[in-house]
């Protein structure tokens, strides 16, 4: 569909579908954290499997959808209601530190307006904190939900 700019835009169901329950993504997505080596020196497969990167393969959404889009051109990031927390790490690293991605806007409930305690998880999520205050929106009353 289009925005309110014409805009041509689609939504992407990284983790699935409620429609397609066979498609949905459970499970966590920091393979980065130091002790997720270790779990793969337990050489269980079963265990790994629980890993949203062993996940993505599956669907279509990941490669075809969420990769292709962020290579495709510019984009900014609205980010709503998500914890932002490192179960998604690795999934939010690769959009948000994308050279695409210009702009990311937290939006907040009415009563937490320009609470600090929004950006402490979105850092997590970026190597370079400089590129991370250079992307994150100034807020605005127009943030509040």
């Amino acid at each position: 569909y289009n925005d309110e700019d014409n805009t041509p835009t689609r939504l992407i169901n990284i983790h699935g579908s409620i429609k397609y329950k066979e498609n949905l993504i459970f499970g966590y997505g920091d393979d980065t954290h130091p002790k997720y080596k270790e779990i793969e020196l337990i050489n269980d497969n079963n265990v790994l499997s629980k890993m949203k990167s062993f996940k993505y393969p599956t669907s279509q959404n990941y490669n075809q959808g969420l990769i292709d889009f962020i290579e495709s051109g510019l984009f900014d990031v609205i980010v709503v209601g998500h914890s932002l927390g490192i179960s998604d790490r690795v999934l939010l690293k690769t959009i948000f530190e994308n050279a695409n991605c210009k702009m990311i806007t937290l939006l907040h409930r009415e009563g937490k307006e320009n609470d600090p305690m929004k950006w402490i998880p979105l850092s997590r999520h970026f190597d370079n904190k400089e590129l991370m205050r250079r992307k994150i929106k100034p807020f605005t009353e127009d943030d509040i939900l």
